[in-house]
């Protein structure tokens, strides 16, 4: 039987089967994926185990936009009243690597966010993104789930993809 969790598994109710130190959900889409336009990119995710506050969460691989450095990126929380992250967060573009700042993050807790990228001006097929946290608690690099994520409707998001006019 699958628990009422973020993630879970058929088999997860069983007596103290315990989940190892990652994440449970990592996701990630667009909502635009026009050459030349700022897309929107967004972000769910949870971890199986609480992460303190100043967790640092590192995104890699978004490759192929022509968003220069920020030092101050705008992080848009949608967790309310309770936000998971600092309001901006570090784009360096030469490794497509976005590296956030947590407030705290409690297991099994979804947490949405987004942030605004500039597309190319070509085509480009979605690049591999890998998420990790490095903190107290550190949670190993894995692969982004693309275009499929847990946002309601509201919150449209598909493939990071830039096509060719």
């Amino acid at each position: 039987k699958a628990l009422d969790l973020p993630g879970s598994m058929p088999g997860d109710a069983q007596p103290l089967k315990l989940y190892s130190n990652t994440w449970a959900v990592v996701e990630i889409g667009q909502d635009n994926p026009f050459p030349s336009a700022v897309n929107t990119i967004h972000v769910t995710l949870a971890s199986w185990k609480g992460l303190s506050s100043g967790t640092m969460i590192d995104i890699t691989g978004l490759l192929g936009t022509i968003t220069t450095n920020d030092a101050a990126m705008s992080i848009t929380n949608y967790n309310q009243p309770s936000p998971g992250f600092l309001s901006s967060g570090t784009w360096v573009q030469s490794n497509g690597n976005l590296l956030l700042t947590t407030l705290a993050l409690n297991a099994s807790t979804l947490y949405h966010f987004s942030f605004p990228l500039t597309n190319r001006p070509d085509e480009q097929n979605s690049p591999v993104v890998s998420i990790e946290a490095r903190g107290d608690i550190s949670i190993p690099a894995i692969l982004m789930n693309t275009g499929s994520t847990a946002f309601s409707s509201e919150f449209l998001a598909i493939p990071y993809l830039t096509v060719f006019d």
